[in-house]
């Protein structure tokens, strides 16, 4: 289980079939306080790939050094991230709010996954800077149809197509990049998408935001 103070936590499994399925999130309270009122929801960070049809659970108490096992159905088309929230009160009186980091959920058995996208650049670069923005793909079964396509999404709201390029040949265990540079016009945040095709059919979305300063 990972922790995620004062919450030690299990999403599984991690590895299931497209279709309706059902999941369990494991929640223990390794904290020094109970916690009460508890709202316990899972979210999917990709609605197009994952889908969750419970809303949320009811949790009248977690006490301290409690375990709890939670269910809850997903509609799954596509490998895709999910994580959890938790809204309720530490000692019945003190507001509680507690998410997970996004915990990946494959679905079926891809050709490849999108490892991540990352921005080539320092934390904070300035206005008026190129930078650039790498997708890194890694292959599970041997592959020759996959696009990697790389997006990005201005603080003004202008969506710009950055490129759209073939993988060629890809090995299982093998990894390969893809980057493009961008000039950055605009003050703001910067979001880009990277995705993931094999043929017409997506396998993969990672996502990564760039502060620009002057």
């Amino acid at each position: 289980m990972t922790i995620r103070y004062p919450i030690q936590y299990e999403i599984s499994p991690k590895s299931i079939a497209a279709g309706t399925r059902w999941v369990t999130v494991r929640l223990e309270n390794i904290g020094i306080q109970d916690l009460t009122g508890l709202s316990v929801r899972l979210n999917s960070l990709d609605e197009y790939s994952l889908r969750v049809r419970k809303e949320g659970t009811y949790v009248d108490l977690l006490a301290e050094g409690e375990e709890k096992e939670l269910p809850f159905q997903i509609e799954a088309d596509l490998t895709g991230e999910v994580y959890v929230t938790i809204d309720g009160y530490q000692d019945e009186a003190e507001p509680f709010h507690w998410e997970s980091p996004g915990v990946l959920i494959t679905v079926g058995r891809d050709l490849a996954e999108l490892v991540r996208v990352v921005s080539l650049a320092e934390p904070y670069p300035r206005l008026g800077e190129t930078i650039e923005v790498e997708a890194v793909v890694r292959g599970l079964e041997l592959s020759n149809n996959l696009v990697v396509e790389i997006w990005a999404e201005t603080p003004s709201g202008t969506l710009l197509s950055l490129d759209k390029m073939g993988l060629g040949e890809l090995d299982a265990g093998e990894e390969k990049r893809r980057s493009v540079e961008i000039k950055l016009d605009e003050e703001g945040i910067y979001t880009f998408h990277a995705y993931l095709f094999n043929v017409n059919r997506r396998i993969g979305h990672r996502v990564e935001f760039v502060s620009v300063a002057r």
